[in-house]
């Protein structure tokens, strides 16, 4: 069932996936996903490129939380396509960080450069579930920016402190918005579980990297935490070449006397040239 709500150009489209998949089809356009935490926007944009896929449709997606990436790895946001049944990883773009909000510009930039490199083919940005406060909608209207659309699926439940933040920021904006409902397999999960499951994921992603021993005098290096000192046991790190292009991702072990032992995997389809 579709209405008309509002003077923003708000549509609600209940839980309806074909209507879902037919208006991403024919826009061919990038669309994006966006709404509170644990509502299912992961499920959402996987269901959907499944679908757009056996309607003989190609679909790019972005995984831009790098808190809770639905493919890639914490601490970065990638680029995608849908192919087999799974997100396959085209390019990752480290930010070392997992959190959006209080790192926006870092994310908003490389969130920028990823779609720059995404075909017309539609893309599906699987965005932060930030809904809350002035940081949250200065996010929102970035990325929105940063992957040159106006359109937004918000998944919002019908009610609650969240679900009334979220549809604030969406009556700021000058976007056209398609709302539908959590889906019932979706479930927000405690601090803890959120914990080990980037904790998992992280050290999945890093089984395929190989120890290192990497010359800090031979780099230039950048942190963004404003701590001063580094403590580099289980730091998260990330190897840029002077283009700005990162080949590397990984954990610092231990430092001794300058050299950093770390564990690195290098990059799939990226710059190797590090030094």
């Amino acid at each position: 069932m579709t209405s008309n709500a509002g003077t923003h150009g708000l549509e609600r489209i209940d839980n309806d996936l074909v209507a879902l998949t037919h208006r991403i089809s024919v826009s061919e356009g990038r669309w994006l996903i966006w709404g509170p935490p644990g509502t299912g926007k992961t499920i959402l944009a996987s269901t959907l490129a499944s679908r757009l896929a056996s309607a003989g449709v190609e679909c790019l997606g972005i995984a831009a939380d790098p808190g809770s990436p639905g493919f890639g790895t914490p601490g970065a946001i990638a680029l995608g396509r849908w192919a087999q049944s799974d997100w396959h990883v085209e390019r990752l773009a480290p930010l070392c960080t997992l959190d959006a909000v209080r790192y926006r510009l870092p994310l908003v930039l490389a969130l920028r450069r990823l779609a720059v490199q995404a075909s017309r083919h539609p893309l599906l940005v699987d965005a932060p579930g930030a809904v809350r406060g002035p940081a949250a909608a200065e996010l929102l209207a970035a990325i929105l920016e940063a992957v040159d659309t106006d359109r937004i699926i918000a998944v919002l439940p019908e009610s609650g402190s969240l679900a009334d933040s979220a549809r604030a920021i969406l009556n700021s904006l000058n976007a056209r918005v398609v709302i539908t409902t959590p889906s019932p397999l979706a479930h927000r999960r405690s601090k803890k579980q959120r914990t080990r499951a980037r904790t998992d994921q992280w050290d999945q992603w890093l089984d395929a990297g190989a120890e290192e021993t990497l010359d800090l005098a031979q780099f230039r290096i950048t942190d963004g935490s404003g701590r001063g000192t580094i403590d580099w046991q289980g730091r998260q790190l990330a190897l840029v070449n002077r283009r700005g292009e990162a080949c590397a991702m990984g954990n610092g072990i231990a430092l001794e006397g300058g050299k950093l032992r770390v564990r690195m995997r290098r990059i799939e389809g990226a710059a190797q040239d590090c030094s």
